[in-house]
């Protein structure tokens, strides 16, 4: 069994690029648990050819994606040599080319070479475009599965005969037939899903409780420079009073003596 990481390629056209740069977060999953090596990606312009490092990579990748929408045939894409090349390996299983609807056209009259689209496994589900779905992470979730499911087999291929031989470049899988599920100890991208989900939800209770914290340390903060504020007003008012108290006493002080010269000089006379 080859558990070799697989090499992939995407195909798109400008207006998909947010598409592709959605899918490409999923990609990184497969990625992370070894199933492709990693992935490279071209752009397609109306009657301009790929420069040769693109094709390099072409040639080199063992699972090619279409991203199929209404401005991806109007790049005549279909008429695209490099691609006609490409579904010539995949008819000989050198590599597996698959279509996934970006947006609802009319793909299924569509040929590249002599396959047409429909003959080949498409991609999300059902052939429903990723438009269409409500939840398009699901949608891109569910892409993945469907390439991960393919290597799977192309890992896990039907046994043959001891007497037939298959070089070491062809891959070994039905690759036009719907996936079917394979027993496998690989991590799968529903444990994946379902792990990232639950770090995401730990980080949110994670800033919560620091938010939490924060409010609780302000809130004191707020509370000490109250009583601050109250013991120096306090402070002052007292200082204020024992002030008050001395002039009053000396205020008396000074008209008792006054008093007492006044009832002397009264005397005198």
């Amino acid at each position: 069994m080859d558990t070799q990481p697989v090499s992939l390629f995407v195909a798109y056209v400008k207006a998909d690029e947010p598409t592709l740069r959605e899918l490409e977060a999923q990609l990184v999953s497969l990625q992370l648990t070894q199933l492709i090596k990693g992935w490279c990606s071209a752009c397609f312009e109306a009657d301009k050819l790929w420069p040769q490092e693109v094709k390099a990579d072409l040639d080199s990748a063992q699972i090619i994606l279409l991203l199929i929408s209404p401005d991806f045939m109007a790049a005549k894409a279909n008429t695209q040599v490099d691609l006609q090349k490409a579904i010539e390996r995949h008819q000989v299983r050198e590599v597996c080319v698959m279509p996934v609807i970006v947006r609802s056209c009319l793909w299924q009259r569509v040929a590249i070479g002599d396959v047409e689209l429909q003959g080949l496994l498409i991609l999300p589900a059902d052939a429903k475009p990723i438009s269409r779905w409500r939840d398009r992470t699901q949608a891109f979730i569910n892409i993945a599965e469907g390439i991960c499911d393919r290597i799977q087999q192309w890992r896990n291929p039907p046994k043959s005969s001891p007497s037939a031989s298959t070089s070491s470049s062809v891959l070994e899988a039905p690759w036009d037939t719907p996936v079917q599920t394979v027993n496998s100890d690989d991590v799968s991208l529903e444990a994946l899903a379902a792990a990232h989900q639950q770090a995401i939800e730990a980080e949110v209770r994670s800033q919560k409780a620091q938010q939490h914290q924060a409010i609780e340390e302000a809130e004191a903060m707020l509370r000490e420079q109250e009583a601050q504020r109250k013991q120096k007003i306090g402070a002052n008012k007292a200082a204020y009073e024992a002030e008050k108290a001395a002039i009053q006493a000396a205020l008396e002080t000074e008209l008792q003596a006054l008093e007492t010269k006044r009832l002397a000089q009264l005397e005198e006379n």
